[in-house]
């Protein structure tokens, strides 16, 4: 009985040393360099672009064309909005602005969580969206409530929000 366990562990200890290396890249950073060089001079493409744009007409044109890319690329937007059946569940009040901790409805029962920060005063202000980049701790992270405290205290409105799989959104909201 005992040599059953034994001849287990000696089998897959012989399957695990025997495993190919699947590395594409002996060394990875040649790639990262040939990826940075196509970044830059996609830069330079656009720069020079860019400086082609002479009038009003020009950069409509320009915007329109960046604007049918965009949306070939990701398909086009929903043809009606969805109600947002946004329900705030918490305010922090503080001096000279609010905080509002909100879920919404991107599109249908595709909830999003959020913080609006909210000057202290009649409406309507202008407002941004943060985007948290990389964070796993998205509308909560130090550079986005630095951001958003930024743009309240000059008068506008701010809005983080926990993109999928980040933040709250780690989680499913029911």
């Amino acid at each position: 009985m005992r040599t059953l366990p034994l001849a287990l562990v000696l089998l897959l200890t012989s399957v695990a040393w025997s495993q190919d290396d699947l590395r594409c890249l002996e060394n990875p950073q040649p790639y990262y360099s040939v990826l940075q060089q196509r970044a830059y001079e996609a830069l330079d493409r656009r720069s020079e672009v860019l400086k082609a744009l002479q009038s009003p007409e020009d950069i409509r044109a320009y915007q329109q064309r960046q604007r049918e890319f965009f949306l070939k690329q990701i398909g086009d937007f929903p043809a009606e909005k969805s109600p947002l059946n946004a329900v705030t569940t918490r305010v922090i009040e503080e001096d000279g602005y609010r905080i509002e901790n909100v879920i919404f409805d991107s599109r249908p029962h595709h909830r999003i969580t959020a913080n609006l920060y909210l000057p202290k005063g009649k409406g309507p202000f202008a407002g941004v969206v943060v985007a948290s980049g990389h964070s796993r701790t998205a509308k909560t992270a130090d550079y986005n409530q630095r951001f958003a405290l930024m743009m309240v205290r000059n008068g506008m409105a701010a809005l983080c929000f926990d993109p999928i799989g980040q933040g709250e959104r780690s989680q499913i909201l029911n």
